[in-house]
């Protein structure tokens, strides 16, 4: 009785082993039906995105990135549309730069609070984000964790907006 629960205990623990093994082609590759997906795709060279461009090279580690937002477009207190931004912050010489990189979360969290309280407005007669309003917008939003004079120049790194 014992021997028959070994083999059966051994048979169950090997037979998967066995069964995954399939038939075997020329230089150990299998034929049989296999569970990974080969992707078969190519990137055209209209699909690639170009990279937002680079910081000057005397404020690359001197800035702070707050992660993406979308925000509101309202024309005549109608919403209109949704503009996607990045942005950077260049902070000046005498700030610590990785501590205005931890508060970058909440400053998000007050842009979009911000921005949901008054909305961005497009510029007079265009399809455009009023840029100098908007940067007047984000000192205004982030000013509870970054003081005005520690700020440099604000770079809109993206501004997207969906025309359609």
């Amino acid at each position: 009785m014992k021997r028959i629960l070994t083999f059966t205990l051994a048979m169950a623990l090997c037979t998967p082993v066995l069964a995954s093994e399939g038939a075997k082609k020329e230089h150990g590759k299998s034929e049989g039906a296999s569970n990974r997906i080969k992707a078969n795709w190519r990137v055209n060279n209209s699909d690639v995105i170009p990279l937002p461009p680079a910081p000057e090279e005397g404020n690359s580690s001197h800035s702070a990135m707050i992660p993406t937002l979308v925000v509101p477009i309202t024309r005549d207190g109608h919403l209109v549309n949704y503009v996607f931004l990045s942005i950077r912050l260049v902070l000046a010489n005498n700030v610590d730069a990785w501590k205005v990189r931890a508060k970058t979360h909440f400053m998000r969290d007050a842009l979009v609070k911000q921005a949901h309280q008054h909305p961005f407005h497009f510029s007079e007669g265009t399809q455009d984000v009023d840029m100098s309003a908007s940067e007047d917008f984000v000192r205004q939003a982030i000013a509870p964790w970054v003081p005005k004079d520690d700020i440099e120049k604000i770079n809109f790194l993206s501004v997207d907006v969906l025309h359609g």
